[in-house]
């Protein structure tokens, strides 16, 4: 007897769309739509001028949409962004020491670190730890942590952590989450 290869369960690909598409919805509690914010105050003004867009996704496909989208948002607002994708290999996103030689090699001066986890977990991150994918997601509520670190000596010059039920068209939410912090960035003078 032959056996079929197909399953009534989504594919994983799929599953992880949704629930990327549910964290990137942005809640409409606040004036930005984030829980959490930080902008170091010396940072204003700053006015990055090359940022890399790095997400952390176990889908790589779903990864490369997310940077392609978020950093075709920064570009369309006269910022110049490139996706991680671009120029960080598979293997390479493990190794911390490589990415950080990579982007000054790329002479980029700033970037922007997205990660996606379940809102019971600590998806606190630091650009001198690790940028791997957070824990498996759970029921319940998502999180979304984004932050921006300048390059040249690793500062966090802002952070934000969004909180959101699933849910939620894909390209839609990429497109509503990049576009609102490309404007708090704007707003702090940190990006055009």
């Amino acid at each position: 007897m032959k056996r079929s290869n197909r399953t009534t369960r989504p594919s994983p690909r799929i599953t992880a769309a949704l629930l990327l598409g549910a964290a990137l919805a942005l809640s409409s509690c606040g004036g930005t739509g984030f829980q959490h914010t930080f902008v170091d105050p010396t940072a204003v003004g700053i006015q990055l001028k090359k940022v890399a867009v790095v997400g952390a996704a176990r889908d790589t496909l779903l990864r490369r949409d997310f940077e392609y989208r978020f950093a075709r948002t920064l570009e369309l607002r006269g910022n110049d962004a490139r996706p991680g994708y671009t120029f960080i290999t598979e293997p390479m996103r493990t190794d911390l020491d490589s990415i950080k030689r990579k982007l000054v090699e790329e002479n980029f001066d700033g970037v922007l670190v997205t990660r996606l986890g379940p809102s019971t977990t600590d998806i606190t991150q630091s650009f001198d730890g690790n940028l791997a994918a957070p824990p498996p997601i759970s029921q319940g509520d998502l999180q979304l942590r984004t932050s921006l670190y300048r390059i040249e000596d690793g500062r966090l010059l802002w952070d934000a952590i969004t909180k959101s039920k699933r849910g939620g068209d894909v390209e839609a939410a990429v497109a509503s989450f990049s576009e609102t912090v490309a404007r708090e960035l704007y707003a702090q003078g940190i990006l055009r």
